[in-house]
């Protein structure tokens, strides 16, 4: 009898230490962050089959590693986004993007009032810099942030992890990411530009990163753009304008990519990484580095809808996408490794684990 009260005993202390731990760790705070990524999708249009309007989203967090890709389609309209956001060996990478199309080859009655809409966007995390080479570990290690003008398309969430489409229909290949020799370019791309295309269809970029290291927070690289699919115009601010050397930021090239008869399929590149600031960070203690990176099209709070009974393209469609990356990298990965480091929560809950099943074994081998 008193073995099965020691074994009750043993659980309901195990229970208490568990509820304790659950009820404290929202006190304390987010202060080290998983990789996280949100986004939504949105699509409607004036008739057609159910459900309409239709919208999705995602808001995911891990310790290392995190990706999504979703789509909302109604008959004749489309909305995709897509984000990932990891912890490397090297360091930290995070991208961004989705596209939107309408269908104009569809009967004339379906071609008034649709929208679509999409955003995606990915914040910072808690990471350690570990010293692997020889002799005595250095007191910091070189950091550089970037945005890659191309990333690898195994890197690419709308490759590496798709949302699937609706049976028998295929993304356009004017308005996907483009790849070429392996690599997907980062920027914009458009169908249909030359037409009057709705305020919806601006594409937003948006990048936000600097890093502690304890005692002082360093700014990487502050900036936003906004792209008019209509008129081809950018609109840079902050370090898209201006570098965080104070040089003439990186400028984007247009390449049209529609044959004779679509001239209005191209896209918004950058020839070249744009460098942010670099970072010592320090060696074998966590530091914090906050990389928020966002794309949107639209507004999905407020989706609007648009009357596309006039326009027209040869592809038969009207739209378009955006993505980026930034990447924080180490400058010396042959001597340096990168590790993520868990949420106090986490560590919390298993410093009370442990700390109850120490005490619980403590009486019984006193008993």
């Amino acid at each position: 009898m008193n073995a099965i009260r020691q074994r009750r005993a043993f659980l309901w202390q195990g229970l208490f230490f568990a509820a304790v731990a659950l009820a404290i760790s929202p006190l304390l705070g987010d202060s080290a962050h998983a990789v996280s990524i949100t986004g939504s999708t949105y699509a409607s249009e004036n008739g057609g089959p159910t459900p309409n309007p239709t919208s999705k989203s995602y808001n995911l967090s891990n310790l290392s590693s995190v990706s999504a890709s979703i789509r909302s389609d109604v008959e004749y309209a489309h909305a995709e986004s897509y984000a990932s956001a990891m912890v490397t060996a090297n360091g930290v990478v995070k991208t961004t993007g989705g596209l939107a199309w309408t269908d104009v080859t569809s009967p004339t009655t379906l071609l008034n009032n649709r929208g679509d809409v999409w955003n995606a966007s990915a914040t910072g995390t808690t990471i350690q810099a570990n010293y692997t080479g020889n002799g005595t570990a250095p007191n910091s290690a070189p950091f550089q942030f970037s945005l890659p003008a191309s990333i690898a398309q195994s890197a690419d969430p709308y490759y590496s992890n798709p949302a699937p489409p609706p049976a028998g229909y295929t993304d356009p290949t004017s308005l996907v990411p483009q790849v070429s020799g392996g690599m997907v370019a980062q920027g914009v791309t458009v169908n249909g530009g030359g037409n009057s295309l709705p305020s919806f269809f601006d594409v937003f970029v948006t990048v936000e990163a600097s890093a502690f290291n304890g005692t002082t927070t360093v700014p990487l690289f502050n900036g936003s753009y906004e792209f008019n699919p209509s008129t081809g115009a950018y609109t840079p601010s902050g370090n898209f304008m201006t570098d965080v050397f104070g040089n003439p930021a990186e400028q984007p090239e247009v390449v049209f990519s529609g044959s004779a008869h679509s001239p209005s399929d191209y896209s918004l590149v950058f020839p070249q990484d744009i460098l942010g600031n670099t970072f010592q960070a320090p060696v074998g203690s966590p530091f914090t580095v906050d990389i928020d990176t966002s794309v949107s099209m639209g507004d999905p709070g407020n989706p609007g809808n648009f009357n596309f009974s006039g326009l027209s393209d040869p592809d038969g469609v009207l739209g378009a996408g955006g993505s980026v990356t930034g990447q924080f990298l180490l400058t010396d990965p042959s001597d340096f490794s990168v590790s993520a480091v868990p949420e106090p929560s986490a560590i919390c809950l298993a410093a009370f684990a442990a700390a109850g099943l120490m005490l619980q074994l403590r009486r019984r081998k006193q008993s």
